[in-house]
């Protein structure tokens, strides 16, 4: 009898380990299928790479950040990255795509190659991982589903034009737009169709029907509802089960390239590109009219004092300017706002992108960054484009209002209005990353700042060596940058990936280089 309860309790433990390990792992886009950005577990990296990954024989193993050294770099860079394609992290291996059509399977330990395959397209978003299966999507118009371990081909299904956003897979399902104005919805055991659904403009017969979907979908938290936006600016909600079509809702904007839903209990939120693409100083003159920080008041207070007249200001503002509206939150089960007043987001981001997407902290708040004067997290810092560095902040899911963070991000950061970093959450980190101002975390209980990489030391006139991160290039002293790529990366921005592998935590970095920089590698950092 004891032998047969030792045995029972043994086997809870073993599931009980399972189920730790695979929720460490970063199984598709922002973590989850709520794109939520989150996990429990987090880094603080020091100067030192596990290893960095620039193609198969360009792999540089306990990179140590120092003067003049560079990491192993080809004399032209053709394995080629889109800046959409996070990493995911399964079976302690690391899965991504690549313009080539290359899809890699690469020991998370070393970088070395598990399995590899050559696609006929190029991958331009993240794959997506469950029950022993990775899943990606290609420029090709199909999918393809992989078995993790060995890269056994399980399945292929076929769509009618190219696919560059991320699939999600919820309950064994593989949810997944195309360019053809189709939604799939495929069994992941065995690539059969469960469902279809065509995107619907005012009517079915509309000009604007069937228009492509370039955003990444996401499902609500239950995994009855799949969120998703196409190119006639619709957001369309559907029954998980069978393709039904709950609500849809017509937004502004002109494009959700680049950008993903975030659910977060029964709202569900996202931002759109808007026509007129660049932020610097738009809204500034409204700013400006709202009253000055006095010499001795801190932020905290400031913030108190002037939040009311400022989000009066804001609103007033979208209201005047409604091409510029480019955040929407949405209830889950009807598709309304479920708030009385316009969420006060004022223009953040640019350079034909959204905003950047919200993210779920570990205290369950729903960070992004805000279009204000009354910054409290990230005021003080480095802006470019304004006189008033865009905040990181929280918002009230019951009422859509903005909650400023009772802390400060310690020391100087680059704090850009139009070149926002994507955001991630890992056990008390906030981590930022983008391709053109590379990674860094920040401490969510006191504010402490640590950057984590640069691609060069000498960029943009600044010698990054003081930030005491790990630095790719070290072209100290000079203005030599990286050899060339056979082209440059296709545009966009992922986040840090945190993930643990074989037990320890460690960061995934993917750096695929900003139009000003022709760049690219993969890092893993613990």
């Amino acid at each position: 009898m004891l032998k047969n309860k030792f045995w029972f309790l043994s086997l809870l433990l073993i599931i009980y380990l399972c189920i730790v390990v695979e929720s460490q792992d970063w199984p598709m886009l922002q973590h989850d299928a709520q794109h939520t950005g989150r996990t429990s577990i987090s880094v603080v990296p020091g100067n030192t790479a596990k290893w960095v990954w620039v193609d198969e024989s360009h792999i540089t193993t306990n990179f140590v950040s120092q003067a003049n050294v560079s990491i192993n770099y080809p004399s032209t860079r053709t394995v080629i990255l889109a800046g959409d394609v996070q990493p995911i992290v399964a079976e302690n291996k690391v899965f991504f795509g690549a313009t080539n059509g290359e899809f890699y399977a690469l020991n998370g330990t070393n970088g070395a190659t598990v399995w590899k395959k050559q696609l006929k397209r190029a991958i331009l978003h993240t794959a997506a991982y469950a029950s022993s299966t990775v899943v990606t999507g290609c420029m090709d118009g199909k999918i393809y589903a992989f078995n993790a371990g060995d890269g056994v081909q399980k399945w292929v299904y076929a769509t009618g034009a190219g696919i560059s956003v991320a699939p999600i897979i919820v309950n064994n399902v593989v949810y997944v737009g195309s360019r053809d104005g189709y939604f799939y919805a495929i069994n992941l055991g065995d690539g059969s169709l469960k469902w279809r659904y065509k995107t619907i403009a005012d009517n079915a017969n509309h000009v604007h029907s069937g228009a492509p979907i370039m955003q990444s979908a996401a499902a609500s938290t239950d995994g009855t509802k799949i969120f998703f936006g196409a190119e006639n600016m619709y957001f369309y909600c559907l029954d998980a089960s069978n393709g039904t079509e709950i609500w849809r809702k017509k937004l502004g904007g002109m494009s959700f390239q680049y950008s993903w839903p975030v659910v977060y209990n029964n709202i569900v939120m996202t931002f759109v590109t808007v026509p007129r693409g660049l932020s610097e100083y738009v809204m500034e003159s409204e700013l400006d009219s709202l009253p000055a920080k006095g010499s001795s008041e801190s932020v905290f207070d400031y913030a108190a004092r002037i939040w009311p007249q400022e989000r009066t200001v804001i609103r007033n503002w979208l209201a005047a300017n409604p091409l510029y509206r480019n955040f929407y939150v949405m209830d889950i089960n009807t598709g309304n706002s479920p708030y009385s007043e316009e969420v006060p987001m004022g223009r953040v981001g640019g350079i034909g992108y959204p905003g950047r997407a919200p993210v779920i902290d570990n205290q369950n708040r729903i960070l992004m960054y805000w279009r204000v004067r009354s910054a409290t997290f990230m005021d003080g810092t480095g802006t470019y484009g304004t006189k008033y560095p865009p905040d990181i902040s929280a918002m009230d899911p019951a009422t859509g209002d903005r909650i400023w963070l009772n802390i400060k991000a310690s020391g100087w950061f680059q704090n850009e209005l139009d070149n926002n970093y994507v955001l991630t959450v890992g056990g008390n980190y906030l981590y930022l990353n983008n391709h053109m101002r590379w990674s860094n975390c920040i401490n969510l209980t006191n504010g402490n700042v640590k950057y984590i990489t640069r691609a060069l030391e000498n960029w943009d006139g600044t010698s990054w060596r003081w930030t005491n991160c790990l630095i790719w290039i070290g072209n100290d002293g000079t203005n030599s940058m990286p050899p060339p790529s056979l082209h440059r990366s296709p545009q966009g921005d992922c986040g840090v990936v945190i993930a643990s592998i074989n037990g320890t935590p460690t960061l995934i970095i993917q750096e695929s280089g900003h139009y000003q920089i022709n760049f690219g590698c993969i890092a893993a950092i613990q």
